[in-house]
């Protein structure tokens, strides 16, 4: 029953169908960004986890000035701007959430790789 549910909401409701299809698109866009990165060789030089001497703080400082970033921008928008700038401004705008999205991804991943490295008895932060 809850699957026919969901799947009428879909039927009749085309706005949330686009957002949710949006949201896959946004999933799958850091995933290629991620991927192209990772593959550059970029991140071959070090080991992840000692890229953050600091640990979760360095990962949630690269996560607040996204969202800093963000709002500066949504902000700029706000002020009113030529179509081509603003398009620029929202283009700009959906790369640093694209970001935003792989950083909380990277502190994900970093606290489970922590805590997996605590119960093998490794060393903490």
């Amino acid at each position: 029953m809850f699957g026919v549910g969901v799947h009428l909401v879909f039927e009749t409701s085309s706005a949330d169908e686009r957002f949710w299809l949006a949201f896959a698109e946004a999933l799958k866009d850091v995933s290629d960004l991620l991927a192209q990165r990772s593959f550059s060789g970029r991140d071959s030089i070090l080991p992840m986890m000692s890229k953050f001497p600091h640990g979760k703080q360095d990962l949630t400082f690269m996560m607040h000035a996204k969202v800093n970033r963000i709002l500066g921008l949504e902000k700029q928008l706000k002020k009113g701007a030529p179509i081509e700038i603003e398009t620029s401004l929202r283009k700009e705008m959906r790369q640093e959430v694209l970001d935003l999205i792989a950083w909380t991804g990277f502190l994900c991943a970093f606290m489970k790789v922590e805590d997996e490295i605590k119960s093998l008895g490794g060393g903490g932060e």
